[in-house]
């Protein structure tokens, strides 16, 4: 049997009902009214002010109920999860202190009882100066939910697959140079025998040995900290390093990116510089992710400058990497250190986004700062600072 939607749920109320006092105060009858309400796609409900349902569209018939009943004199209560209740309970207080609208996403049941995720508006009716009733507006947006999941997901496979391949990249270099080394060793003296090596060719495989022992050291830490990513938050031993020393490595290692992008890589490095309280291996890290990512934004014949100096006055170290490239919108400087954030399309590689979060987060993890300042073809200047090792030590030992 067809109902008239100009009737529905509008048998017998047990006072006016929203329509009738709309229908009061305007041209248009209630009929209309009652027509304009039943023509939305979303559910509509009127409350009173003990939650028990007064009028409810056609839409909200067909949602919540799975029969052609209707919803008029049921209490929403019987619609909710558990969890949804209290929260729609503090609403309704929210709306009858403050007597404006609130927005809030609950869990519904509907006509199956199955859960679905609904954004509410609940509005406050005011007859006489005092709330009467409430006007509700439901939307369904679990599929919209069930979308953003999806795009949360593809977004965690995205950030392993780029940090897979960074962490790769970190071991490449040290991993190729010793590769290199022991292929040089072995084209040199294969099927020479050992006992007519003179001293400084002896001297000159130990120090192979040497360097091939700190490029391993530094691949089993990078392995060392994968093993650790379930940790809540970094957590440095009490480390230290020479901040000069693991740039000028840096700067030897990527030696042939620079000459193949026709940049220029300047150091400045203060004789005097103090150690760093952060380890070496965060240090080159913070320090590879800088270069990777001025390399993407300066043109051939460009140059990248890093400066290092004590702080005047101060327990702290200063480091500055700056380019001449391309600059950075003063609309984007705020976002540089936001996951996934990029501007960049185009350079050695096009940017994940990820890079400066990288950096920021291991800056902070130990006690550091970074600052950044770009102007738009004219460069970009990227300031880290860290305390000494001995401060960091001391600021350790006060606070057991």
């Amino acid at each position: 049997m067809m109902r008239n939607p100009s009737t529905t749920s509008l048998t017998n109320p047990p006072k006016k009902s929203l329509i009738q006092l709309a229908a009061d105060k305007s041209s248009i009858g209630a009929d209309v009214c009652a027509q304009l309400f039943n023509g939305s796609s979303d559910p509509i409900l009127i409350l009173s002010t003990n939650l028990q349902i007064e009028f409810a569209n056609i839409a909200a018939d067909k949602f919540f109920l799975s029969s052609g009943s209707r919803l008029q004199g049921k209490y929403l209560k019987e619609y909710l999860t558990a969890e949804s209740l209290p929260k729609i309970l503090s609403a309704v207080k929210h709306i009858q202190r403050e007597v404006s609208q609130f927005r809030l996403e609950i869990n519904a049941l509907d006509g199956h009882r199955q859960e679905i995720v609904m954004d509410v508006t609940i509005f406050p009716i005011v007859d006489k100066r005092s709330i009467r009733s409430f006007h509700v507006v439901l939307r369904d947006v679990s599929q919209e939910r069930q979308i953003e999941e999806l795009v949360r997901e593809a977004q965690k496979m995205e950030a392993i697959q780029y940090f897979v391949s960074g962490t790769s990249k970190e071991l490449q270099h040290p991993l190729l140079a010793i590769l290199k080394r022991i292929e040089s060793i072995e084209s040199k003296y294969r099927g020479r025998s050992f006992e007519y090596l003179s001293f400084k060719e002896f001297t000159s495989i130990i120090n192979f040995l040497e360097v091939m022992r700190k490029q391993i050291k530094y691949c089993y830490g990078i392995t060392e900290k994968l093993t650790n990513l379930n940790k809540k938050r970094l957590k440095f031993e009490n480390d230290y390093c020479q901040a000069n020393a693991v740039i000028r490595e840096i700067a030897r290692l990527k030696k042939q990116s620079f000459k193949s992008l026709d940049v220029q890589l300047k150091l400045r490095l203060s004789a005097n510089l103090s150690s760093i309280g952060l380890g070496e291996l965060e240090f080159n890290q913070i320090i590879n992710h800088i270069i990777d990512n001025a390399l993407q934004a300066i043109p051939a014949g460009g140059c990248l400058t890093i400066v290092t100096s004590n702080v005047v006055n101060s327990h702290q170290v200063r480091i500055e990497v700056s380019d001449n490239g391309v600059g950075i919108a003063p609309e984007n400087l705020p976002h540089i250190f936001e996951p996934f954030f990029t501007t960049k399309q185009h350079g050695v590689d096009r940017s994940a986004g990820l890079g400066l979060s990288i950096v920021y987060s291991l800056v902070k993890a130990g006690h550091g700062q970074i600052h950044v300042k770009s102007s738009l073809r004219k460069g970009t200047t990227v300031q880290l600072i860290f305390p000494v090792a001995e401060h960091v030590k001391e600021l350790q030992h006060s606070r057991k």
